[in-house]
């Protein structure tokens, strides 16, 4: 592969990435609504704090609080810096570095494809797959940690991968700077120092390297990772006595998703979690195993990919980037099945799993390229031909696919308003409803969305906690919140507010509407 090569792929991955972006005006839901705000505090100079609640885990005192107490700040620094170039908070400056680190997928998945084969024509394969991502193709331009995770674990399989016979201090120190940027991005991000740190172990055994380097290095990648992140651990230290916030660790004793909500969030105890009982903490690891591969199945190996891919890992077995990556997908998996199972069956391992997405296109061009040549002794087909034919029309599904899954849950039915935008102008329209009841912009206001409902209105927010309606109250009280919002999405325990609107002891009912109803929160 030649410079030009790859420039050509960045270029059409830049078409393709603002192609993908064009109909998306608003950052869509929670997690991109989320670091896109994170972005708008840092561009306007407020630091790492925030007007929203969005759960309640690390027992918060009030507003404004602490931001990024359970999600790192990465994508918001990222964020933030296309707003300072740009000179404007507008999403599309947001989004801009997104923009372009998206069109470096089909760079990397073309240089992985090179690294597994040492063929242009099967890297080029790897790259154009890197083109269609998918159920991925709505979010890879957003506000959001996925491009993010699959340039900098692609980026670590390219590192170990190098042709060495040896570990070098060069792959020492970018396997910390890189696992520094995937901690940054990601909380789980700490499971690839992990796999970092085995490998360099396991590599430096296997070539009988003397203790002294093998430490050297493996201290020099811990002191680069901690470059990265000694910052951020600083922070939290300073702002929650901890390296990293409680409510991360809160997270752990979870029973169902919805507790991710709780209030307050000390009910969520080790005891209280075990006194689910074996049967029960099995059923649920078992339910979000199968949840976890199907997500693997339609989303990272796009169902079609699935056999490819197999039959490429199983061809290049001996590669490092296929080990490693191998390794770090079933960690992953393993983490987010049996660690987190509520919080990675719900979109966990959807996001952590696009760290080996590009391993995945390139494994996928060696698998092709192996059932051709088993084809082709049979059936006595011209090898390289039948691999640009079927690996064209591979590309070719793959992007219908693509389109065609973007096309279902971005722009719906009419183009000219996009689904994509419904839940920003949803935002906005309950503001205006709220500011007809009387209500001002200083008003906190509890709603399911707080980050969304925040960042189209710059008015302060905080979540509905899954409670019952005196629970509800006793937070919306502590935290000042005048009205309360609640929607199709309502907590299980409040869904009499929502179905039967009217007064109630503490609320008086402002506006009912078939998709929402909003109270105001009397005082006491």
């Amino acid at each position: 592969m030649t410079r030009r090569d790859y420039g050509s792929l960045y270029l059409i991955g830049l078409i393709l990435a603002a192609a993908w972006a064009s109909f998306q005006a608003a950052p869509g839901y929670m997690d991109a609504d989320y670091y896109y705000l994170g972005g708008v505090q840092l561009a306007e100079g407020k630091g790492f704090w925030e007007d929203v609640l969005w759960n309640y885990l690390d027992d918060p005192t009030g507003l404004p609080h602490p931001s990024h107490a359970y999600w790192m700040p990465l994508a918001s620094m990222l964020a933030a810096a296309g707003m300072l170039a740009a000179g404007t908070t507008s999403f599309w400056a947001a989004r801009l570095p997104f923009l372009l680190l998206a069109a470096g997928l089909p760079v990397l998945s073309a240089a992985l494809g090179y690294r597994l084969t040492g063929r242009r024509g099967l890297a080029w394969l790897a790259g154009l797959l890197g083109l269609a991502p998918g159920f991925y193709a709505p979010y890879v331009t957003l506000t959001e940690t996925f491009t993010l995770y699959m340039l900098l674990g692609g980026g670590i399989l390219l590192v170990v991968g190098t042709p060495r016979v040896e570990i070098g201090w060069k792959q020492a120190a970018g396997l910390g700077v890189l696992a520094g940027g995937m901690h940054l991005a990601r909380a789980d991000g700490v499971l690839w120092l992990a796999g970092c740190l085995v490998w360099i172990v396991w590599e430096g055994w296997r070539a009988r390297q003397r203790g002294l380097k093998l430490m050297g290095q493996i201290l020099l990648m811990l002191v680069l990772y901690g470059a990265v992140m000694g910052v951020w651990f600083g922070r939290n230290q300073s702002v929650f006595g901890e390296w990293m916030p409680p409510g991360g660790s809160r997270a752990l004793w979870i029973t169902t998703y919805d507790e991710t909500y709780s209030y307050p969030a000390d009910k969520l105890t080790p005891e209280r979690w075990l006194s689910q009982g074996a049967a029960g903490l099995l059923e649920a690891r078992w339910d979000a195993l199968k949840m976890n591969l199907q997500t693997a199945l339609g989303v990272q190996f796009q169902i079609v990919l699935l056999p490819l891919a197999i039959l490429g890992f199983f061809c290049v077995r001996q590669k490092r980037e296929a080990q490693l990556g191998g390794l770090m997908w079933l960690a992953t998996l393993g983490v987010m099945t049996i660690v987190f199972p509520f919080a990675g069956s719900r979109g966990g391992f959807f996001h952590s799993g696009a760290a080996v997405q590009p391993l995945i296109w390139g494994l996928s061009a060696v698998g092709l390229d192996a059932a051709v040549e088993w084809a082709a002794r049979k059936r006595r087909w011209n090898p390289k031909q039948a691999v640009m034919v079927l690996g064209g029309g591979l590309v070719m599904i793959n992007l219908a696919v693509s389109a065609s899954l973007y096309a279902a849950n971005v722009i719906g039915e009419d183009a000219s308003q996009p689904k994509w935008s419904q839940s920003w102008e949803n935002a906005r329209r309950t503001a205006a409803l709220i500011q007809a009841q009387g209500g001002g912009k200083q008003d906190v206001v509890m709603i399911n969305n707080p980050p969304g409902f925040t960042a189209a209105n710059r008015q302060p927010a905080i979540s509905v906690p899954n409670e019952p309606a005196a629970v509800m109250l006793e937070a919306a009280r502590r935290y000042q919140a005048r009205w309360l919002v609640l929607d199709e999405n309502v907590p299980k325990p409040l869904e009499g507010l929502f179905l039967h609107p009217k007064s109630w002891d503490g609320l008086r009912l402002g506006y009912a509407g078939d998709e929402v109803v909003i109270y105001e929160i009397l005082p006491e």
